[in-house]
């Protein structure tokens, strides 16, 4: 039963959780600048630059913390090209076309071999190929007996548990792994759990986080704004409520991203073999709850409407505005999701000023299962200076 499933699955993105993951972003958006600053988007002494494209980067970045998260594995995407960040996209491309067809000819089900016609089954199968190693080598660390006075294994995330696997595994192996009878985590569900958090955790937050930049890249003085915040404080040695408190205009312009360009369809299942007790993100964006709650044009983007006087933040209303969802459906991701946002552009800021190259076309949005850029984006990184007036390092 998804249901139960659900009450297992989610306390690992929760927010108890959240501290022991933070490390393992810090180090995987420091690798992403340390990219950056040696990629064709760094502006020069002479003010050259082709631009970094920022899609597959902002992906790569997801899955890595993702993989961290729900099973304590360095996929090391961003310094290294992996095939697994094309395989995710094909799935949710391939994902609108089966919803669109859902209810006219579902020929994944119904022809032999259907599920491999349009690729679908092979990218699954490939991601769920790395997973099924991934489970076998925790099951085996579960089980095997440490010797007296051996350390723990070396682990990812700073603490070696509370990620989705070990709570799913501690649950077999208390004997809490059942519901009427029925094994809640067998091989096969906790695999197909594991490919659910981490195809909706890259996908869509790798997307939003694209989206993110984007809009800074446009709105220069918005940009500055987040930029002295990130400067103000030590963000690889913050905490993570320090984080949140310090780096106020984050929340807002990743809500006001994720609410304009974070619709998602959700189809039954991913291709007939993905458990539903994670679902992905979804936002509704509607005029009459702006309206009620006084703002005016509530489509447009404008992360400072939800700025009080005072610097808080206040919550757009329940109704018009769910990023994430709400009630038994609300994205299990939420938290894991805000906390990489400010992560990661916090991280960006403080290393670069983002523009976008001249002449480079307009970014509008197709769904492709999720609300997708049309087209790469871009972006010019100049280095900022420090506090001393010195350049960061290339």
């Amino acid at each position: 039963d998804w249901r139960v499933q659900r009450r297992v699955v989610a306390p690992a993105f929760g927010h108890a959780h959240m501290e022991s993951y933070l490390p393992a972003m810090k180090k995987v958006a420091g690798r992403l600048v340390s990219t950056w600053r040696a990629g064709p988007g760094v502006v020069d002494g002479d003010g050259g630059a082709k631009g970094q494209p920022i899609l597959n980067a902002m992906s790569a970045y997801a899955s890595d913390v993702t993989a961290i998260a729900a099973f304590d594995a360095d996929l090391d995407s961003v310094r290294t090209s992996n095939p697994i960040i094309d395989d995710i996209n094909r799935v949710f491309a391939l994902a609108l076309d089966r919803t669109l067809l859902y209810n006219i000819f579902r020929y994944w089900e119904v022809l032999p071999f259907g599920t491999y016609l349009d690729g679908m089954g092979q990218a699954l199968g490939r991601i769920t190929s790395a997973l099924f190693k991934v489970v076998a080598a925790r099951a085996e660390q579960h089980i095997s007996p440490q010797p007296a006075g051996a350390s723990a294994p070396a682990t990812h995330n700073g603490t070696g548990t509370g990620t989705l696997l070990d709570i799913m595994m501690a649950r077999v192996a208390l004997g809490k792994g059942k519901s009427e009878g029925k094994d809640l985590f067998t091989h096969r569900t906790m695999v197909d759990n594991l490919v659910t958090a981490f195809l909706a955790g890259t996908d869509t937050t790798g997307i939003a986080l694209a989206w993110m930049l984007h809009m800074l890249a446009l709105d220069a003085q918005l940009q500055a704004e987040c930029a002295a915040e990130a400067l103000q404080v030590d963000v690889d040695a913050a905490d993570g409520a320090e984080l949140m408190v310090s780096l106020l205009l984050f929340e807002p312009v990743e809500g006001a991203t994720v609410t304009l360009q974070g619709r998602t369809l959700l189809p039954p299942s991913q291709g007939g073999r993905i458990a539903i007790s994670c679902m992905v993100r979804y936002a509704n964006c509607t005029d009459a709850a702006g309206r009620r709650a006084g703002i005016s044009n509530p489509s447009q983007f404008d992360p400072r409407r939800w700025v009080l006087p005072d610097g808080s933040v206040r919550n757009p209303p329940m109704d018009g505005y769910l990023s994430f969802g709400h009630g038994l459906r609300v994205c299990p991701g939420k938290e894991l999701s805000h906390l990489e946002a400010v992560v990661c552009v916090a991280h960006v800021l403080r290393a670069f000023s983002l523009a976008l190259p001249d002449g480079h076309p307009k970014v509008k949005s197709h769904t492709k299962f999720t609300q997708r850029p049309d087209r790469e984006i871009s972006l010019l990184l100049t280095p900022r200076a420090d506090r001393q007036g010195r350049r960061t390092a290339p």
